[in-house]
């Protein structure tokens, strides 16, 4: 857990959040390597981690730059955070009289999922149009995937002439 420091006001309220970049932060990590043989080995490894807090580290300032309410800011909704992480990859190795074949696989996976208050900056602007609101934000929900894949035969030992093939 990292300690937040921020708390947050609504603007028209009286409610207030403390420490709202307070992150709660989990994971794990694991590497797993199995030997068959002496020629053969497999390594698998996997990593996640989870991170959630509500809100972020910024506090409110004038046009100066010095702080309008210490260690505060103003909102007029929650500005949420919740990430999640996973990575997996495995590695064969097989190790031939002359030539090592290696192959190496990969999958990754992200999700972020986050709220912005953009209700200073774009609540004037729609009011003056006719379009009156009480909170004006965006919401992201961000997921990646990727898997990786890689294989190659190489010569072993110290030789005039050394050899590499993959993709």
């Amino acid at each position: 857990r990292d300690g937040g420091y921020i708390d947050r006001t609504y603007i028209g309220t009286t409610l207030r959040d403390k420490n709202v970049n307070r992150s709660d932060i989990y994971g794990a990590r694991a590497d797993v390597l199995f030997t068959p043989t002496d020629a053969l080995s497999i390594r698998v490894t996997g990593f996640l981690q989870e991170i959630a807090r509500d809100g972020d580290s910024s506090a409110n300032a004038n046009a100066a730059g010095v702080l309008v309410a210490g260690l505060a800011q103003q909102r007029s909704m929650r500005e949420p955070f919740d990430q999640s992480f996973r990575l997996v990859s495995g590695t064969i190795m097989y190790d031939f009289a002359n030539a090592s074949l290696i192959s190496v696989s990969g999958y990754q996976q992200t999700r972020s999922d986050l709220n912005f208050d953009f209700t200073a900056t774009y609540n004037p602007l729609l009011a003056a149009r006719g379009f009156v609101y009480s909170a004006a934000g965006l919401h992201y929900d961000v997921n990646t995937e990727r898997f990786t894949q890689e294989v190659r035969l190489a010569s072993t030992g110290t030789r005039k002439l050394e050899w590499q093939i993959g993709g």
